[in-house]
This record gives C-alpha cells, structure tokens and sequence, in this order.
C-alpha cells in the first residue's frame, strides 16, 4: 500500500501575506492543497489565483471566530456584536457556547460556502478555524453542509495517540470530540478514514519536524496541516497573538531536504481526491 500525502494549507484569503506564502509553498515546495477562508480580507486576490491555477485544489475554511461575519448582526446575534464582528478566539466561542443559535451559524456557513461556489470554484473539503466544527452539534452541521453542496471531504482533526499523550489538553480535546462525532454518525462521518499530521505542530512546523513527521509516515492517506506565509508589519500586527512561524513554515514546504525524504520514500503528494481511490 502506498503512502499519499495531502499537504494542505489554512487560511488562504485570509491575509496577504497568507497569499504570498500558500502560493510560494505550492509554486516552490510540497504545497498541493490549500482551504480559503471566504470572510478573510484577501478572499478575492486568492480566488483570482486560484482560477488561474485550476490544477491547485482548494476547499472552504469555515469561520466563526475573530473575522467580521458576512451576513449581518440582526440575523446573527449570537455569533456577532453589533459591529459583525465574530467572538475575538476560540477560548470566548466555547464559552459562550451555550447561548450560541445553531441556526444561525447554519446561516452564516451557507453565505461562506455560497461565496466560494459563486466564484466557479468546485471545493474539495471543508473545515473550519481552530478547528471548532469538532463541537458536537456544529460537528453535525457541517457533515449536513457536504452532503447537501455535495462537498467530498471534511476534516476529522484526531491527533495521533503519540501526540495525545504529549501534546496537553487541546490535542485531548480534539481526539475526543472527533471520536465522539465519528461514533455520532455511526462511521460514516466524511474524512474520518483519514490521518491528521501536523496538529500538533500548528503554527511551528519547522523542518526538522516534518521531517520527522514525513520519515515515520505509514502507508494509507494522509492530510499534513500546514500554515506558510509571508508576514509584513499589517499581519504581525493583526495575528501576532497566533504566536505562529509563519516564515519557517514555508520554508519546511520548500526545504530541498524536505523533499528529498519524499522521494526516498516514494510519498505521493497529492489532494483529497485521493480519497476517492483509497
């Protein structure tokens, strides 16, 4: 059985300088992947790229966290302030959870998705920021959201078990809150017979740790997270709280040693139409 190899990058559209890195590391390195980010405020420089380079597969990076939401406030109050801007991080989102409307990030993901489609674009996959579709109930919405946009995949993000045991509390959280959405929809949730690589990582995937990673892949499929760019002073000042290498990020995608393990190794990069044919 071979090992193929989804290299997948976050949030493209969301920044220029996100642009400059996700198109570098596809152009120059391992980079086959990406998933756009339809609120983010470089969606359409992205989107022009990627109608140019049909051969650069994209999905949908769904968001409900410190971007301003594209449908207004008075038919999302829950999920916005009165300005449209979404809940500042993760962290503010859960624990406000409990008076969140589903409905109303239904109706917010539905604009985010018809954005995309209305530019021609035929998605891949969908996930979202930070990973919060892992929340039971948005978990289930999201499976809905592909069935219905007939979109292939959607990401499982299950760490490792390696990477649960030494990776804390969020690596935890996200293994157990995908097995409980997997377990939800009797097996059938798509992506889930996928492995997650790089979670544990996010925001530093230096060289030497995805060399580590792509040395003791094992055979099947596999989506490896990645997040390249190319900041200026705009975007450390915007996302700087990320605390995220972007610049060493990039350069992984594009280190010469990188590829050469995938080549000793015979690893077959690739996107999620893999999927169809493991």
């Amino acid at each position: 059985m071979s090992i193929k190899l989804i290299v997948n990058a976050d949030d493209f559209g969301l920044h220029a300088g996100i642009n400059k890195g996700v198109i570098d590391a596809f152009e120059n390195g391992i980079l086959r992947s990406a998933s756009v980010s339809p609120v983010g405020e470089a969606f359409l420089p992205a989107v022009e790229y990627l109608q140019s380079h049909p051969k650069f597969r994209v999905g949908i990076h769904l968001s409900l966290i410190e971007e301003r939401a594209l449908l207004p406030n008075h038919l999302i109050p829950t999920i916005t302030n009165e300005k449209g801007f979404f809940m500042p991080w993760y962290s503010s989102f859960i624990k406000n959870f409990w008076r969140v409307n589903v409905e109303e990030i239904d109706l917010e993901w539905r604009a985010q998705i018809e954005r995309v489609l209305s530019t021609g674009i035929a998605p891949t996959h969908l996930n979202s920021h930070q990973h919060l579709h892992v929340i039971p109930p948005l978990f289930r919405l999201i499976q809905t959201l592909a069935d219905e946009f007939s979109i292939p995949h959607v990401r499982v993000p299950a760490p490792g078990i390696l990477d649960v045991f030494s990776g804390g509390p969020k690596m935890w959280g996200l293994k157990i809150l995908s097995e409980i959405g997997i377990v939800g929809s009797s097996g059938k949730a798509r992506g889930s017979s996928i492995g997650m690589k790089g979670l544990k990582q996010s925001g530093h995937l230096n060289e030497k740790k995805l060399c580590h990673i792509l040395q003791n892949l094992k055979p099947g499929v596999h989506e490896l997270l990645c997040h390249p760019a190319h900041p200026d002073f705009h975007m450390e000042k915007k996302y700087g709280h990320w605390k995220f290498e972007w610049e060493k990020e990039t350069a992984a995608l594009i280190s010469p040693q990188v590829k050469q393990i995938i080549n000793d190794r015979q690893i077959m990069l690739t996107d999620f139409s893999a999927l169809r044919d493991s």
